[in-house]
């Protein structure tokens, strides 16, 4: 009994509590980032149901990323292009990208995210 095996074992757990503690860490950006894509969704279809102008569909995805804790500035990042309705299929698309800023101990990394959601422009 020399004690070589409790140095590996207190390194392999401090390992996981670091895989853990960034683990704990990360985990709500990517959350953060999947219920804003849901919201872009929704928003995308009633826009293009209700042919929402274009400053109207701006400022609903701005209050949904602020509500999920995300940073995005509405004229650099938001993109919305719309075809023309005589069209066979006239369509909305809108395009993304935000940020969401996670802390580390005293250093803060920003993850960027990038989403898309198109619709059918009318009623069915």
């Amino acid at each position: 009994m020399r004690g070589e095996g409790r140095l590996g074992c207190l390194l392999f757990t401090l390992f996981l509590a670091c895989i853990v503690y960034v683990g704990v860490q990360v985990a709500p950006a990517y959350m953060a980032k999947l219920n804003f894509e849901a919201d872009l969704v929704r928003i995308t279809s009633r826009a293009a149901v209700d042919n929402w102008r274009e400053h109207i569909v701006r400022d609903q995805i701005q209050l949904s990323a602020e509500s999920h804790g995300l940073v995005l500035r509405p004229r650099e990042s938001i993109t919305i292009h719309r075809t023309s309705q005589f069209q066979t299929t006239p369509f909305l698309r809108i395009k993304v990208r935000y940020q969401r800023p996670v802390s580390f101990l005293g250093y803060t990394y920003t993850f960027a995210f990038e989403s898309e959601s198109s619709s059918i422009v009318g009623r069915l």
